[in-house]
């Protein structure tokens, strides 16, 4: 199984974070109560993480907070 964010067929997304489990993305934005500012999709809080995906940093300072 694929890790990151999956769409199925019916247009759901669906954050595979273990590669076990997949949950909704709006369930895991209603449990979590975060997403990321960049890409708008729902992530796990760590701290220090600036509040985004650790991807979603590393593009947003090469373009400049615009993704």
């Amino acid at each position: 199984m694929s890790k990151g964010i999956v769409f199925d067929e019916y247009g759901n997304v669906w954050a595979v974070d273990t590669g076990e489990a997949r949950v909704p993305g709006a369930r895991l934005i209603a449990l979590t109560g975060y997403w990321c500012p960049v890409c708008h999709l729902p992530r796990t809080p760590y701290p220090g993480d600036h509040g985004m995906h650790p991807t979603c940093a590393e593009a947003a300072s090469r373009t400049g907070g615009q993704q």
